[in-house]
């Protein structure tokens, strides 16, 4: 009965209907059946019949689920397509993978291999530079004159130096004039208040000694300078010919001492080490090196001899002739000769030492002039005069006033080592008065 009254009042009234069919369709949405039951189905054809005004909500609902069936078969089809779709990209980006790893082990391979090669090669090669080493060692050690024996050094020095003292015996003039030259040479060989001393050079006891310690003192400060200090006296005259201007014989010889002095200032053992070098190199006989050579570019014995010759040039223009004795010429001449045969000796004996890697340094009047005296000092020796014993020191403390002969000292060892250390190969021959002025340490 109650059924029949809600057919009419839905037939009277559409809105009605409409809003009656929402409330059926509301209940199951709250609800969330399960839209797989055959239920839910029929109230579903129930309901789009009643949209649709269809009175027959069977037929409804077996189109809704056929349409289901089309739709869920239609999805699985797409979930299927998709599915193998991804697959097969998977099985593609697996593929590359496997290709990518298959490389990547092929190239490990690859490496591996030429590691083998090149360690295998780096091996072969740490030989051939041990080898290499072992040659360049080995002629590097050929290549370094052999070192002279200190003692053999001091033994031809000291021999050297007595000849020096004979001369100035010999040649010296007994009575010491004064005047301008006199006074520049009592400059730069005494001390300033020498003149002064009550026990100096100058004392009525000293008078006749004055002129040979002096003369003495000139010469070993002359040869100290030229011949002991100058490594390339075999580059004088160096690349001359005789006929060329005298003034350019000394040009190589003095260039060499600049580069010498430069590289000094930048590496002191790589200066010795170019120093030895070249002074083997310049000492080699030219026609040896360069066969086309010239015969009128003299070999390195003459270029030495010419050096020598022209040194007792300067030496007997040079303010030391006042030290000399009047004598004829004749006499002269065996003078210069006797000069001549000193300058080459202690040459012929500085040229081998400077072959080594030694750095030969001469210690004169610019560092012991007024330094205290001591007897038994490992660079001090006095002078004859003086007549000390070994462990007199009646004279320690005493300033030193004349530097007659400076001191040889050699830094360092044949395989360039060692510079910070000196070896005396020939001590300072000092002579000491008690002078007036302040002496100084």
């Amino acid at each position: 009965m109650a059924s029949q009254r809600s057919q009419k009042n839905l037939g009277k009234n559409p809105n009605a209907q409409s809003i009656a069919s929402q409330r059926k369709l509301r209940k199951p949405l709250q609800e969330e059946p399960d839209r797989s039951e055959p239920g839910f189905l029929t109230m579903l054809g129930t309901a789009l019949s009643s949209i649709s005004g269809n009175p027959n909500p069977g037929k409804s609902t077996d189109r809704v689920r056929s349409r289901l069936d089309d739709m869920r078969l239609q999805a699985r089809s797409w979930y299927r397509e998709r599915a193998i779709e991804e697959c097969l990209q998977t099985c593609a980006e697996l593929e590359r993978a496997e290709n990518m790893i298959q490389s990547l082990k092929e190239e490990y391979i690859t490496l591996n291999n030429e590691k083998s090669v090149l360690e295998s090669r780096l091996a072969c090669q740490d030989v051939d530079v041990r080898r290499a080493q072992e040659s360049a060692f080995d002629l590097m050690v050929s290549s370094i004159p052999k070192a002279t024996d200190d003692e053999v050094v001091r033994a031809k020095l000291k021999s050297i130096r007595a000849q020096w003292k004979m001369f100035a015996k010999e040649w010296a003039v007994a009575d010491i004039r004064d005047g301008e030259s006199a006074a520049v040479l009592f400059d730069k060989l005494m001390a300033p208040d020498e003149k002064k001393a009550r026990d100096g050079l100058w004392n009525k006891q000293n008078i006749g000694k004055a002129a040979v310690v002096l003369l003495n003192a000139e010469l070993a400060r002359f040869i100290g300078d030229k011949i002991i200090s100058q490594p390339f006296t075999a580059a004088f005259d160096y690349g001359t010919m005789h006929t060329d201007n005298p003034q350019l014989f000394s040009d190589t010889m003095e260039t060499l001492n600049r580069v010498y002095d430069l590289f000094m200032k930048k590496n002191e053992v790589g200066a010795h080490a170019w120093r030895s070098q070249t002074v083997e190199l310049i000492e080699l006989p030219e026609q040896e090196v360069h066969p086309s050579t010239s015969p009128d570019i003299p070999e390195a014995p003459q270029r030495k001899e010419n050096y020598y010759r022209k040194l007792v040039t300067d030496f007997e223009s040079s303010n030391a002739q006042i030290l000399y004795r009047e004598c004829e010429d004749r006499v002269i001449v065996r003078r210069r000769i006797q000069l001549v045969e000193l300058f080459r000796s202690i040459g012929e004996l500085t040229s081998k030492l400077w072959l080594q890697k030694v750095a030969i340094r001469v210690v004169g009047s610019d560092q012991l002039l007024k330094v205290r005296f001591e007897n038994g000092d490992d660079l001090l020796d006095a002078h004859a005069i003086h007549k000390l014993e070994d462990g007199d020191t009646c004279m320690d403390g005493m300033p030193i006033q004349v530097v007659v002969e400076p001191a040889i000292v050699a830094g360092g060892n044949e395989r360039g080592e060692s510079y910070e250390e000196f070896k005396v190969w020939g001590k300072a021959v000092v002579w000491m008065s008690s002078g007036a002025a302040e002496v100084t340490q």
